[in-house]
This record gives structure tokens, C-alpha cells and sequence, in this order.
């Protein structure tokens, strides 16, 4: 969600775009009142509050900021067998291809193609989320990095 700077609330009254996403952060356009700028959230959702008038600019800027890892393993795990209604941790690591843990980056869990929750990876980079399922029957889990991801199938085989 884009927020006014101003007022600290959700932006109204221009037009808001969302045009891709960047090397894991979010870039939109904004238009209004005669303004043309692109903005950017972060891998966590935060507004960063930095505007360029073109889109080469605004990716200039993401380049100045982000950290530059482009091959990285995605692991995830989770126990055989879970119950209703009762809490199980999904985790893994996320590495660089030399195996070295990569901590402090934004890994998100999905149920079934929808978004569960994120964490960040700890310093040794690993992640957990703690999730209980209440519908019996086949579910995928899938840990998401930027575009690697990991997937695991749980129920019957």
C-alpha cells in the first residue's frame, strides 16, 4: 500500500500504478496533480519515499540500495504428517550457491498459492513460520525469495 508522506495515512487522490517488481522491491507510478514519479516499497512492504521522474532512474536507485545475490538455494521443510487444527513449523535456509547462510532477507510462505506470512532470514539463514492447517486434504506449501522458490506437498501421496 502507497501512504501519503504528508498526512501518514493511504494515499487518495491521484492515481496510483503498480508497474513491476525490481530486484524484490515494488515499483508503482504515481500521477497527480501534474506530477509523473516512480516510487518504491521494499522486500517488507515498506514505502521508501524516494521518487524519480523516469523508471530507469527509480531502478538506479534500487540498484544503489539492494543486496547483490543473484544465484541463492531456497530450502523447505516440514514435519510428514500434521493434524488439524494444530501447529506445525514449516522452515529451511536460504544460501548463496557457495552454501553460505544469507541472513536479513524477506522469505514469504504460501498455502496453497496464497500468502500465509514473511519473516526475515536469521543470521544463519534459516526461517520458520508456525501454521495450523484446518482443511483436511492435499496442501502445498511454497517459500518464496525473490523469484526462487521451494515447494513441498503435504497429504496423501
Amino acid at each position: 500500500m502507497v501512504f501519503d508522506w504528508a498526512t501518514q495515512s493511504p494515499y487518495d487522490g491521484g492515481t496510483v500504478v503498480y508497474i513491476e517488481t525490481y530486484r524484490g522491491y515494488d515499483i508503482y507510478f504515481l500521477g497527480h496533480l501534474g506530477l509523473q514519479l516512480y516510487g518504491v516499497v521494499d522486500p517488507s512492504g515498506n514505502e521508501l519515499n524516494m521518487f524519480y521522474s523516469t523508471l530507469a532512474g527509480i531502478r538506479g536507485y534500487i540498484d544503489s540500495i539492494a543486496q547483490t545475490i543473484v544465484d541463492t538455494i531456497l530450502t523447505i521443510n516440514a514435519p510428514p504428517v500434521f493434524y488439524l487444527e494444530e501447529s506445525f513449523v514449516v522452515n529451511g535456509f536460504l544460501r548463496d550457491v557457495g552454501g553460505n547462510p544469507i541472513g536479513g532477507l524477506p522469505v514469504k510462505l504460501f498455502v496453497d498459492d496464497a500468502l500465509l506470512s514473511q519473516v526475515n532470514t536469521q543470521s544463519d539463514g534459516s526461517y520458520a513460520f508456525t501454521l495450523a492447517l484446518s482443511e483436511a486434504g492435499d496442501h502445498t506449501l511454497t517459500a518464496c525469495y525473490g523469484c526462487v522458490s521451494a515447494s513441498l506437498r503435504l497429504g496423501k501421496p
